[in-house]
C-alpha cells in the first residue's frame, strides 16, 4: 500500500490543549503510519507539545491505541496527556 500525504486533525485535551492554545491542530503526515511515528511527527511539528509525547497516549477512533497501531486516512485521533486530580 502506497503512503499518501494527508492532514490529520488531532484533538487536544487538558494540558495539551493549554500548551497549544487550541482544541485541535492539523498534522501533515504520510498515511498509513504507526501511532509511534504519528507521535514523533506531532512532537516535531508542534514543539510546544514535544515534552508531553513520552507521557501522553493517543486515542484512535475513541479507543486508546498501542504504539504499533496503524493510523489510516479518516481515523479520528486525539492526544490525551496524563491527568491528575482528585
Amino acid at each position: 500500500m502506497e503512503k499518501s500525504s494527508e492532514i490529520v486533525k488531532v484533538l487536544l485535551f487538558a494540558l495539551a490543549k493549554e500548551k497549544a492554545g487550541l482544541a485541535s491542530i492539523p498534522l501533515a503526515i504520510r498515511l498509513p503510519t504507526s501511532v509511534r511515528e504519528l507521535k514523533a511527527t506531532l512532537g516535531c511539528q508542534y514543539p510546544e507539545l514535544a515534552p508531553l509525547m513520552a507521557s501522553s497516549r493517543l486515542a484512535v477512533n475513541r479507543n486508546f491505541a498501542t504504539e504499533n497501531l496503524i493510523v489510516q486516512v479518516g481515523d479520528e485521533v486525539a492526544l490525551i496527556p496524563p491527568v491528575s486530580g482528585g
